[in-house]
């Protein structure tokens, strides 16, 4: 029977005290599951308000990335000064989402440079006051039993009981991760160090506050609020590749420990159990509440999850107000091949950026070197591994990227894939996919999954089905799945066969690029889908429509180079630099202009256009013309009638004082994040009058600005 809940007079006056900054010892476990990442987006947010000082942080996670992930998150927030300590001995060891985030954010710990977490405890406690410290476990208790265990020493005269005794006023422990006090399974971070748990238990002092409140975080669910952040934010980085790619919601066990240790203002939002003890049976591995006067033990859940998800999910999205921002390097991605002889543009965000580029397998001098965000070099042909660091605030990110020579297709211009399992007969004339991460192939190709996808092969044997539609790869078993092959840039005719021989159980809906090609019968057991698409960045990506109904299968695909009939129009003042590969749009009224081509405005706008000179930006995003600077105008050009992809680029490099809705024919393309420098639209028009249009929603919001446009030709896409 579960005994009658409420606030305890004691944590009832904690929280009705005046307000003053809580000091907080977070001891987490970061690696295994995302909720400790959301937690520290929790922890950060509650410094940002002035509610509580970071005293110090430890692990009990042992594996390598976890301290440079923690000091990552900590440096992005604006706190690289915390300090972080390791455990004397690791329960367990695990990586489900932190190296991007080790690789990718300026840091400058390690595990080898991190400090012993009762070291570190006993260094901080023993400079507080008397009954200050709240102490926050989220993860097994080693480092507490460690700490409780620590005999006296040069820090302290007092052993680790008599420290905790002294300088802890309040501990939110990390226990019931099951949610079944007053009696039943302690959870997970018991399971994981059964000893530290009985020591906590057993040496804990009685007379300091001991409150479970995350007993309730299977039933709180938090994390899909980060489809909202930004794309770059690490946290929400943390739970895309924790769910494969996006983010999710998870429960919230840790952020309701932190929340009720580290808010007092909070507990009121809790039914406490009344103190008592909780006594552990390692034996069976159950615990369990009971009175006992002289201890002051108790446990906590939350009856409004409601409220209380909304509250967690304003706290994890609070962005930092750091006044320095944390290197990071945002292009290339993490992972990305480099190609021999091709340029390599580096793009860095965060304060006091330098950059050093060196080919790993030669002792020479760094190939490339510069200060600010950008920095471009060509890949040396003799390179096999190149080696970018990034150092700014907050300390240094360093990448490696293996060196591709450039892909070869076939003599006959057509590349054929088949997916299927390894072992499986292939299809005569194709070559294997079996689901493995993107690499180079045989043949001087390289193609493949980003993450690797080598448990979702399948190859149903279904008598009288040619072997390519056989066989086949999910796209989106679990989570969606990104499969890419390398390719010089052009236009390509593509060829995709999909589905399942046996079972119609998909619908069968991806992008290739950006173009959208729609499953138009629904679930069924077979489609294909035929298409052409433009490759601008050196490969043809292909990835499934993720809210398109149940996950699509790819059997094949056949890819096969056209020649290239893109045309491309910079907007610009007519004396301007045109940029490689467009023709020139001064402003002048619509007219044939000599190159095979007619376009041009309703009216002269010339006086509209604009080279903004901005360092580091390409000059086709460079320039612009007005779409509307006084009234709104319209551009056009003389097409063929039929279907076009059509790449537009709006905006302005150097100012965010526009919102770019435009219209292209009849088809409305909004801007979906508002005012903002520069945005693209990729959409498939039909011709019917011999013209493409384009002209400004002038109905919304400030006057869109016109950067450039490519324009192809597409063969009708069929489902």
């Amino acid at each position: 029977m579960r005994p009658a809940m409420y606030l305890p007079a004691a944590l009832l006056l904690l929280a009705c005290a005046a307000p003053a900054a809580e000091r907080v010892i977070f001891d987490h476990d970061i690696g295994g599951d995302v909720d400790d990442a959301g937690t520290f987006a929790v922890l950060h947010a509650l410094a940002d308000l002035g509610e509580i000082e970071i005293l110090a942080m430890g692990l009990s996670d042992g594996h390598a990335n976890a301290v440079p992930c923690s000091d990552a998150l900590n440096t992005w927030y604006g706190r690289p000064g915390i300090p972080i300590g390791r455990a004397l001995r690791d329960p367990y060891s695990s990586d489900r989402f932190m190296e991007e985030i080790v690789r990718t954010f300026a840091h400058d710990l390690t595990k080898a440079t991190a400090p012993l977490a009762v070291d570190l405890y006993r260094r901080v406690l023993a400079a507080q006051p008397d009954r200050s410290v709240t102490l926050v476990v989220v993860g097994p208790a080693t480092n507490i039993s460690d700490l409780l265990d620590s005999p006296a020493d040069a820090i302290s005269p007092l052993n680790g009981v008599e420290l905790v005794r002294q300088k802890v006023k309040f501990y939110a422990w990390g226990g019931n991760g099951s949610g079944t006090l007053p009696s039943g399974n302690p959870g997970f971070n018991y399971q994981q160090d059964q000893r530290a748990a009985r020591n906590e238990h057993a040496k804990f002092p009685a007379d300091v506050p001991m409150i479970e409140a995350g007993g309730s975080g299977a039933r709180i669910q938090v994390g899909s609020c980060y489809l909202q952040a930004p794309a770059d934010h690490p946290v929400r980085i943390c739970y895309e590749n924790y769910f494969g790619g996006v983010a999710r919601d998870r429960p919230s066990w840790d952020q309701l420990r932190l929340l009720f240790g580290s808010r007092p203002a909070a507990r009121p939002r809790f039914d406490v159990s009344p103190f008592g003890d909780i006594v552990f049976d390692a034996s069976a591995f159950v615990f369990h509440w009971r009175p006992a006067p002289d201890r002051r033990r108790a446990y906590a859940y939350v009856p409004d999850a409601a409220a209380m998800r909304a509250e967690l999910n304003a706290l994890m999205m609070h962005m930092p107000t750091a006044p320095l921002r944390s290197a990071r390097i945002d292009a290339p991605a993490y992972g990305a091949a480099l190609i021999a002889g091709r340029r390599v543009d580096l793009v860095g965000s965060g304060d006091d950026l330098q950059w050093s580029v060196d080919v790993i397998n030669d002792s020479a001098p760094p190939i490339a070197q510069g200060a600010g965000r950008t920095l471009s070099f060509v890949v040396p042909a003799h390179a096999t591994t190149v080696g970018v660091t990034l150092t700014g605030f907050g300390g240094s990110v360093v990448r490696l990227h293996a060196v591709q020579q450039p892909p070869q297709p076939p003599e006959d211009g057509a590349i054929r894939i088949d997916f299927l399992p390894a072992g499986a007969a292939v299809h005569p004339g194709y070559l294997p996919d079996t689901g493995e991460a993107y690499a180079a192939r045989t043949g001087g190709l390289a193609y493949g999954w980003l993450g690797g996808a080598v448990l979702d092969t399948r190859d149903r044997d279904v008598a009288g089905t040619e072997q390519r539609t056989d066989t086949f790869n999910h796209m989106q078993k679990f989570a969606p799945r990104t499969w890419e092959v390398a390719l010089p840039d052009g236009t390509y005719d593509v060829r995709i066969g999909m589905g399942d021989a046996r079972y119609a159980d998909q619908t069968n809906t991806v992008f290739v690029e950006d173009l959208r090609l729609v499953d138009a019968d629904g679930i069924d057991r077979l489609d294909e889908h035929r298409t052409r698409v433009r490759v601008a960045d050196g490969r043809l990506t292909i990835r499934p429509d993720a809210n398109a109904g149940a996950g699509a299968k790819i059997g094949w695909i056949d890819i096969a180079r056209v020649a290239d009939t893109t045309i491309r129009v910079n907007f610009q003042p007519a004396a301007a630099p045109a940029p490689s590969g467009f023709v020139v749009d001064g402003g002048a009224v619509f007219a044939a202009r000599g190159v095979g081509l007619a376009y041009g405005w309703d009216q002269d706008v010339s006086a509209d256009a604009r080279d903004r000179g901005v360092a580091g930006v390409a000059q086709e995003w460079d320039t612009f013309i007005h779409l509307q600077k006084v009234a709104p105008r319209r551009w056009e050009i003389a097409l063929p009638n039929g279907s076009y992809e059509v790449r537009l680029a709006l905006g302005d490099a150097r100012y965010a004082d526009q919102t770019n809705h435009v219209f292209a024919e009849s088809v409305r393309i909004a801007d979906p994040d508002g005012i903002d420098r520069l945005d693209e639209h990729v959409v498939v028009i039909t011709v019917t009058d011999g013209r493409l249009a384009i002209r400004p929603d002038a109905n919304l919001g400030a006057g869109a600005k016109l950067c450039f446009i490519e324009i192809t030709a597409v063969p009708a896409s069929s489902g």
